[in-house]
């Protein structure tokens, strides 16, 4: 839109100019039909301009609405892909959420007292197993108490619990001091 709004007219005498020009006559016979009245005031320039800057507004909206008629389909491609990417942006979430929990679940499993109840636990079921086999081998020694085939067996089984035992205390015990050099 390139025009301006109506100028205002300087005087009223420059704006109904033309009507000087008409006979008394012509003038009563406007006066009188609202029609011919109608008629000499759109020809005044001020009436003109204003008809001329609406005709050039109601063009400008056209184009302007022509414009975003036409852009309707692109912006609707765009909130479909914005739709997809915030689903994907939730879903993204969800997942992490999800790894969160993992991971607090497994710092929680791995944590210095979870591994000192652990350590502590295996320590305490390997001295059951061998005050077991202890058992086992006092009730067989006084069944047969030369036979060395015997305490070999014991030597062979016992050993192994109790090294694990103290291996185990050992640890559990340097983990509740707070040296973890132990930990591969």
């Amino acid at each position: 839109m390139t025009s301006q709004p109506p100028p205002e007219a300087t005087s009223e005498g420059d704006e109904f100019a033309f009507l000087a020009a008409l006979s008394v006559e012509e003038l009563e016979c406007i006066a009188a039909s609202d029609d011919m009245l109608q008629q000499q005031l759109h020809r005044a320039p001020s009436v003109r301009s204003a008809h001329a800057f609406l005709a050039e507004l109601h063009q400008g909206n056209r184009e302007l609405a022509e414009k975003t008629l036409a852009k309707e389909a692109e912006l609707a491609r765009i909130r479909t892909r914005i739709a997809g990417m915030q689903a994907a942006y939730w879903e993204t979430r969800r997942e992490l959420a999800t790894l969160d929990e993992r991971r607090l679940d497994a710092a929680k499993r791995f944590s210095a007292n979870a591994l000192l109840k652990q350590l502590r636990s295996l320590a305490t079921q390997a001295d059951i197993a061998s005050d077991d086999r202890w058992e086992q081998f006092l009730a067989s020694a006084t069944a047969a108490p030369s036979d060395s085939a015997v305490v070999e067996a014991f030597v062979n089984d016992y050993t192994p619990l109790r090294s694990e035992y103290h291996l185990r205390t050992a640890h559990a015990d340097r983990l509740s001091l707070g040296d973890e050099s132990w930990r591969p």
